[in-house]
């Protein structure tokens, strides 16, 4: 069992505070497309799971068209999981932990990225079930599927998406969640 720190492994969305628990399942990138032909939940059942994917696309120029990176690979964090957060949220699941590339976390720490001020007004929840997407590091992946003698590199390169037997996380959200950063 270990804890991860908001603001240093991991970002939460802005969403009411809550806690989730469930087994975690490994999406591959959590793609679903007949061009180029790739299906990552063929097979997994995620219903009620938390699904571990990896943030982006998959390597290869067949990926890198227009719109592909327009659906997986912009740089604003909602579109980049939306089209990802709606297959998860269509297939039954009930989170998403995305894992950003390596460095994440010293970017999130450092001088060159700060989150946007924002400012909140009490609000009505919406109508649809919001899916959580949780930006997380790969310290966090690894420590998912160390249990599972994977890594993500590995699991990125040859693994097919799978249940990982075992392998549970809870995602809790006081709602006082602050980025702080000691220099």
């Amino acid at each position: 069992q270990r804890t991860f720190s908001a603001g240093v492994d991991c970002l939460f969305p802005e969403i009411p505070p809550g806690t989730i628990t469930a087994p975690v399942v490994f999406a591959g990138f959590g793609i679903r497309e007949t061009r180029p032909a790739r299906d990552d939940y063929r097979g997994l059942d995620v219903s009620g799971k938390i699904v571990l994917l990896v943030g982006g696309l998959p390597p290869g120029a067949e990926w890198r068209t227009p719109e592909l990176v327009r659906r997986y690979g912009e740089t604003g964090v909602t579109q980049r999981y939306a089209a990802k957060a709606d297959l998860a949220r269509s297939l039954g699941a009930r989170a998403i932990l995305a894992v950003e590339p390596e460095g994440f976390a010293a970017l999130v720490t450092s001088d060159r990225w700060s989150p946007d001020a924002r400012f909140f007004t009490p609000y009505e929840a919406p109508s649809t079930q919001v899916l959580p997407v949780v930006r997380v590091s790969v310290a966090v992946s690894d420590h998912l599927l160390a249990g599972t003698e994977s890594s993500l590199p590995r699991a990125i390169g040859t693994e097919q998406p799978r249940t990982l037997p075992g392998v549970s996380a809870t995602i809790r959200l006081s709602g006082e969640e602050r980025m702080i950063v000691s220099r």
